[in-house]
């Protein structure tokens, strides 16, 4: 049995749940894959022909382009993380792998949704230094700020102040 790859390729990358683009030298959309629409909200024809930069958030283009370079440079990035502004207005985080091919001319790369993961860790940042039913700090912050002050106090030859307070009942209180 023979199986054509070649006319096969186009409909596998179709089925990928993560994006597939190409983009030209002038950060012009050459092709995305039908995935994209999940991604960002737009079908793969609106966004052939456009500016990819266009869609990428605001605070992460000075990173993205220097990721740009250093692909168009010949070293693949294959863990670069920013974020993409999609059509409702909504922010996705990206996870994304680039290379850049000579024989194409044209930066190929896939993009993946870390949305989900991203908002996982910024939570898990946040309870492992604060109080979860009070989000107050807690002694591991404490600690860690404490350690910090020390550290910039003895840099300087600086002197550093600390207010214990202990509350009675505050258990209870809390």
């Amino acid at each position: 049995m023979h199986v054509d790859l070649q006319a096969l390729y186009p409909k596998l990358i179709h089925l990928m749940l993560d994006t597939v683009f190409v983009v030209d030298r002038d950060n012009q959309i050459a092709f995305v894959s039908d995935a994209c629409e999940t991604l960002l909200g737009y079908r793969p024809e609106e966004l052939t022909g456009t500016v990819i930069t266009d869609y990428m958030h605001p605070e992460d283009l000075a990173a993205t382009r220097a990721s740009i370079i250093r692909v168009m440079n010949g070293q693949p990035h294959v863990d670069f993380r920013n974020r993409y502004i999609r059509k409702d207005g909504g922010v996705v985080h990206i996870l994304g792998a680039a290379f850049w091919s000579e024989d194409v001319g044209a930066r190929i790369g896939v993009a993946r949704d870390i949305t989900a993961l991203t908002q996982a860790e910024t939570e898990l940042r946040f309870l492992a230094h604060h109080d979860p039913l009070t989000a107050l700090t807690n002694r591991s912050l404490f600690s860690d700020r404490l350690d910090s002050a020390l550290h910039r106090a003895r840099r300087h030859s600086s002197s550093l102040a600390l207010l214990f307070l202990d509350l009675n009942d505050i258990k209870g209180i809390n």
